[in-house]
């Protein structure tokens, strides 16, 4: 994961930005919301299963 956008300084002159970004920040801390990014598949297990897959990709 990339660190130089936690790392850049920023200057916030807007007293209603400032504010936003407080209240953003506080939302997120109290419901973090977490997604998996990738999804898992579970190795071929079924013989059957394996089977098909070793014709489908020998027909390619």
């Amino acid at each position: 994961m990339a660190t130089s956008s936690i790392l850049t300084n920023f200057t916030i002159t807007d007293k209603e930005a400032a504010e936003n970004l407080a209240n953003a920040i506080e939302m997120a801390s109290k419901e973090p919301e977490w997604r998996s990014t990738r999804q898992v598949k579970l190795p071929l297990t079924d013989h059957e299963a394996i089977r098909a897959l070793l014709v489908k990709k020998k027909g390619r």
